[in-house]
């Protein structure tokens, strides 16, 4: 757990179906206002993870829920679970959506069998997929163990924005006509969104405490690395697909494209892509199953029973494999999740955190960060109440 280790970690947390739904994001509120929410996002998200480490150094815990407990109230600890639980497990359901439509496009067509065509041959390809895939990564034991797929992943995403790119450049892309910004409700709308994206602070406790050695200045620039390439997957797919789309930027961009299968770079993106939400599934199921273990009486995962251990993971995987069969809405997907539970998670509770702990005053840690925790814990509650009060809105009125 070096530090470029634990950088790829950390960006593999934050990309993944977050990608897909960036420029629709950017459609929403104009490409100039997307790109100063990104920066404030990736910058917030570094932040709010010293501020994170600073409290575990301070308090000695390793855990999320033990954190809140110690600094806030312990019933504060059931509720930060239940809403780890839910955005985590509920980011793990929206990734089979996703591969379920990548994989659909690949195998509908008459070089395939009957049985992988149409709506439940899509389900069952899905399905299979996650079987033999999916489920065997999410029963790994710890983060570090998935570092080497981490970095396939972050390649793999990394071929999707180059396609992005280059379908854009040669689809006259219409850069006189994009919105660079906007004043209507559409710029709260894309703030959930966005959140999501860069929602992985909860991720950063396993992976801290694998580091070594470990230190939150060490941390901090692991994270800065990670949410840097992030961000500029972010932006290249965000800004080259809206202006390749316009209007009529969907939700996933990936339904943008049709007959993937032939155009050799586009089916390249698309296997690209499912390679990183498929490594990015068991990253989400780490923190969901040690929360549930937490909940269940286990300190961590290195005190729960093996059996146990592998128990919970599965019954999550297999219901995450369930409910995302019979969703197909990916958008209000990302705008619950990361209004709701990534603002709280990822904002919310490490600046309150942070206030609640010792010494934090302007003598010890100066105005700056005392005004950047402010700052964050604002961000946070207009990302969770202004956010998805309007996404919700403007998604249901359709």
């Amino acid at each position: 757990g070096g530090i470029l280790s634990s950088a790829v970690n950390m960006a593999q947390a934050a990309l993944g179906a977050g990608t897909l739904g960036f420029a629709a994001a950017l459609e929403k509120c104009g490409i100039g206002i997307g790109i100063f929410f990104t920066l404030c996002f990736a910058f917030t998200t570094v932040f709010s993870v010293r501020l994170l480490c600073h409290c575990m150094e301070q308090t000695h815990k390793t855990t999320y829920e033990d954190l809140v407990a110690k600094l806030i109230h312990p019933r504060a600890k059931t509720l930060l679970s239940t809403i780890i639980v839910v955005f985590y497990w509920g980011t793990t359901i929206l990734y089979v959506i996703a591969i379920g439509q990548i994989l659909h496009p690949l195998t509908d067509s008459d070089s395939f069998p009957d049985w992988m065509r149409g709506e439940y041959g899509g389900r069952a390809v899905t399905t299979i997929f996650w079987l033999f895939i999916m489920l065997p990564l999410s029963l790994l034991k710890e983060m570090n163990s998935l570092r080497f797929s981490s970095a396939l992943g972050i390649v793999t995403i990394f071929i999707l924005m180059f396609a992005i790119m280059y379908h854009a450049e040669n689809d006259s892309p219409d850069w006189e006509g994009a919105n660079w910004g906007k004043m209507d409700t559409g710029v709260l709308a894309a703030l959930p969104t966005i959140c999501f994206s860069y929602s992985c602070q909860a991720l950063c406790f396993p992976i801290y405490h694998e580091m070594h050695p470990r230190t939150p200045a060490r941390m901090t620039k692991a994270t800065g690395v990670g949410m840097f390439a992030s961000t500029i997957v972010y932006l290249c797919c965000g800004i080259w697909g809206y202006v390749n789309f316009g209007s009529h930027t969907k939700g996933d961009i990936l339904q943008n494209y049709t007959n993937p299968t032939g155009k050799a770079y586009l089916m390249a993106a698309f296997v690209g892509m499912g390679a990183t939400i498929t490594f990015s599934f068991p990253v989400c199921i780490v923190p969901t199953r040690d929360s549930l273990l937490n909940v269940m009486g286990y300190r961590d995962v290195y005190s729960t029973p093996p059996l146990k251990r592998i128990a919970v993971a599965a019954f999550l995987s297999l219901t995450s494999l369930v409910i995302g069969l019979f969703i197909s809405n990916i958008s209000v997907v990302f705008d619950l999740l990361g209004g709701i539970c990534g603002s709280s998670v990822c904002f919310i509770f490490p600046a309150w955190l942070a206030l609640k702990s010792k010494n934090f005053d302007v003598k010890h840690q100066g105005w700056p960060t005392i005004i950047g925790t402010w700052a964050l814990l604002a961000v946070g509650i207009a990302t969770c109440v202004l956010g998805t009060a309007v996404s919700c809105y403007n998604e249901f009125s359709k």
